[in-house]
C-alpha cells in the first residue's frame, strides 16, 4: 500500500467510458487509482511505480490482459502483484489458462461495485 495507507489500483482498460466510470467508483471508495488504455502501457506504468492490484480487461489492442498476466507473473519483482482479470466472457478454457499464468481472481462484465471494491481488499489484504 501507499505510505498514506490507500490501496494503489491500476486499471487497464481500452474503453476510456468504462475505464473513467470504474476509476470514479474506485476512487469514491478510497482507492488511490491510475489508469493504463493497453497492456503495454500498463506495463511500462509498472515497471515505474509499483500497484498494489491491477484490474485487467482481457481484449485490448497492442497488448491483451493474458499477454500482461504472462509478463508479470513471468518477472521476479512482479509476481506478486496480484491481477484481477475484467471481462464479458466467461469461457471456462479463458479462466484455466489465466490461473494457469497467474491470474488471482475474474470479474464478469457488467460487474458490481460493492463485490469488485470486496474482491480487491481480499487479493491486497485491506
Amino acid at each position: 500500500m501507499s505510505p498514506a495507507g490507500s490501496t494503489r489500483v491500476l486499471v487497464v482498460e481500452d474503453e476510456d467510458a468504462l475505464a473513467k466510470v470504474l476509476a470514479m467508483r474506485l476512487q469514491m471508495e478510497g482507492f488511490e487509482v491510475s489508469r493504463a488504455a493497453d497492456g503495454a502501457e500498463a506495463l511500462a506504468m509498472i515497471k515505474k511505480s509499483r500497484p498494489d492490484i491491477v484490474l485487467c480487461d482481457l481484449m485490448m489492442p497492442v497488448m491483451d490482459g493474458k499477454e500482461l498476466t504472462r509478463r508479470l507473473k513471468s518477472d521476479a519483482k512482479l509476481k506478486s502483484i496480484p491481477i484481477l482479470i475484467l471481462s464479458a466472457l466467461k469461457r471456462d478454457k479463458e479462466v484455466e489458462e489465466l490461473t494457469r499464468l497467474g491470474a488471482e481472481g475474474f470479474a464478469s462484465k457488467p460487474y458490481d461495485s460493492k463485490e469488485l471494491t470486496e474482491r480487491i481488499r481480499a487479493l491486497v489484504g485491506g
